[in-house]
């Protein structure tokens, strides 16, 4: 009789332990996918749907052509590396340090640029389409410019082009000191920027695949001897590497390949535009931006119609981001540090401090 209140009591205990052990598990699932939309609703969403359909394009070009895969190893370290990042930035913003989210999303956003968009250019470039270089100096040449006599111009000014070389190879570092300074100053500006970046980059890359060039100095048989001051090599490797694409040397490969339209003056103008929201540093980093648009044609090895295509595409892709994250977003925007009620203080004791005259 006893082991059959046992087993009764068991039958009706069991039961019990499982539905009472059920829902914690379901809110944790239901907080995690709160988790998500939460982060989600934050996120630099149309530059992450780019990124994305890109990656799947990659891989089906790499899987239809004889192009390779990279090795699985990097790809699984890459793919780890993203994955922490990503979980930060839900963490980050599940705990409300929204500045914080931003900064560590712009930096995921950024590794997973350099490891899709340059291979997708170097299979885009084996497609051999016609170069469109002649079209492009002809451009040039109804504006008025002379690119060879432009050219040699900067070459009778070496400590310029010297200048000029190390402004144009900033955008190797200045893109990660503005993620961590914008993202504290005003890090809606900085979704903004990064958006229309990566879409712009997009936008480059397809017409390159249709409009491809090599580049003024390739174009008019110039080498890097004649031009000794400039140091950097960029104007020099991306023809080399084009050229081997488009005969049949079918290697990825992370240099930039575009030349039209200049996507260094797409990100020299959104550089500029993001560092003028932040005090003291603008006064810097604005006019190393407005050196590193000149750089474009005698360090970048651009027509003047690859810039000013470039500038417009900037101009013109950037308000329509901003409008539509005003539409789309469903949360109050995260406030410029000098509008929080920390930075109108430190506003105030500034003015106190170094009265304006």
């Amino acid at each position: 009789m006893s082991s059959r209140l046992v087993r009764a009591e068991f039958m009706v205990a069991n039961p019990l332990r499982i539905s009472v052990a059920a829902p914690p598990l379901r809110q944790e699932f239901d907080g995690f996918v709160s988790c998500l939309k939460e982060a989600w609703a934050h996120a630099m969403r149309p530059a992450w749907i780019a990124v994305a359909l890109s990656a799947m394009l990659l891989t089906l070009l790499c899987s239809i052509t004889d192009f390779p895969f990279p090795p699985s190893g990097f790809l699984l370290r890459q793919a780890a590396v993203l994955a922490a990042l990503a979980a930060g930035s839900v963490y980050l913003t599940r705990s409300d340090y929204l500045r914080a989210a931003v900064a560590l999303e712009a930096t995921m956003l950024s590794i997973a640029i350099v490891l899709i968009m340059p291979p997708l250019e170097a299979i885009f470039a084996s497609a051999a389409f016609p170069f469109q270089d002649k079209i492009l100096a002809d451009a040039d040449a109804s504006l008025g410019i002379d690119w060879i006599a432009l050219a040699f111009w900067f070459r009778a000014h070496p400590e310029l082009s010297k200048i000029l070389s190390h402004a144009y190879a900033s955008i190797e570092w200045q893109p990660l000191v503005l993620v961590l300074t914008l993202s504290w100053a005003d890090p809606e500006r900085l979704r903004r920027v990064i958006t229309t970046s990566t879409l712009v980059l997009v936008a480059t890359i397809i017409i390159f695949l249709f409009s491809p060039a090599i580049g003024p100095y390739a174009h008019f048989k110039f080498t890097a001897a004649d031009f000794p001051s400039i140091i950097v090599p960029a104007a020099w490797i991306a023809p080399g590497i084009t050229e081997g694409l488009r005969n049949g040397i079918h290697q990825l490969h992370f240099a930039g390949l575009v030349t039209f339209p200049s996507y260094h003056a797409v990100v020299a103008v959104l550089l500029a535009y993001g560092w003028m929201a932040v005090p003291v540093l603008r006064w810097l980093f604005v006019p190393l931006n407005l050196l590193m648009l000149v750089s474009c044609v005698p360090i970048g090895s651009h027509y003047v119609t690859d810039v000013i295509v470039g500038i417009a595409m900037a101009w013109g892709v950037y308000p329509l981001i901003s409008r539509y994250y005003t539409w789309a977003d469903r949360r109050s925007p995260i406030l410029p540090w000098s509008e929080t009620s920390i930075g109108r203080a430190v506003k105030d004791r500034v003015r106190q401090t170094v009265p304006l005259r």
